[in-house]
């Protein structure tokens, strides 16, 4: 299993983070470049990511119930409309409206929760996005990854886990490995909760990482999940 495992995570991670920025930054490029229209490219785009979910994650990526089929509807109708505003417009301007969805969220959530709109929310939108995917991207990376770059305590060792069993001795291993890594988070003034649960009943490969920590200059707990799976090769 060990060797399975080196074998995994002997590619240089800066390359496969290069390669990621190359697709990402040139998906409006070839947007514009091609000749099939919005409806077609979309099509192309989701059958692909499709074919990618059911061979990496082969059955845990297909769970539907009324949320997964609520959202997987909306996700697709952002899609589209991701490429057909690129189709017609700048790729520049779809990019712009496509990250100012955090501000949609703050001026229609008095609407839905009936919760009070704050101008400090809306200030404070982009910094707490930020500070959350820098935490997500810290317990993505496994520790160690990024020692050639001076960061050798950089990420978590909970991927040291993977083709472990989902029991509950395995999953307390996770929550203290991610602890840790949480500790070394200079954005972080405190830790309040961290729970490891399954993702299924009974449990499969799959676990989800609840995470509520208090940021340094913010009241409002940042709340978030982060799944992880203990399947080899996932």
């Amino acid at each position: 299993m060990k060797d399975r495992l080196n074998l995994a995570s002997s590619g240089s991670p800066l390359l496969l983070v290069l390669f990621a920025a190359i697709l990402w930054s040139t998906g409006g490029l070839f947007i514009k470049a091609t000749t099939l229209s919005g409806v077609e490219l979309s099509f192309g785009r989701s059958l692909l990511a499709v074919i990618t979910i059911a061979i990496v994650t082969r059955r845990e990526g297909f769970g539907l119930n009324r949320v997964t089929a609520i959202t997987s509807v909306l996700y697709a109708a952002l899609l589209l409309l991701f490429v057909l505003a690129t189709k017609l417009t700048t790729a520049a301007n779809a990019i712009f409206l496509q990250y100012t969805a955090p501000v949609y969220v703050l001026i229609l959530e008095p609407l839905f929760y009936k919760e009070k709109f704050r101008l400090r929310d809306l200030l404070t939108t982009e910094r707490v996005g930020a500070i959350e995917q820098a935490i997500i991207n810290r317990l993505k990376t496994r520790k160690g990854e990024l020692a050639p770059l001076g960061h050798a305590g950089y990420g978590s060792r909970h991927h040291e886990l993977i083709g472990e069993p989902n029991v509950e001795r395995v999953r307390n291993l996770i929550k203290l490995y991610v602890m840790q890594a949480l500790r070394d988070e200079p954005r972080i003034e405190r830790l309040l909760r961290v729970d490891v649960r399954p993702d299924h009943d009974p449990p499969r490969e799959t676990v989800r990482i609840s995470i509520s920590a208090r940021l340094i200059g913010e009241q409002t707990p940042l709340n978030l999940v982060v799944p992880f799976s203990l399947e080899l090769g996932a």
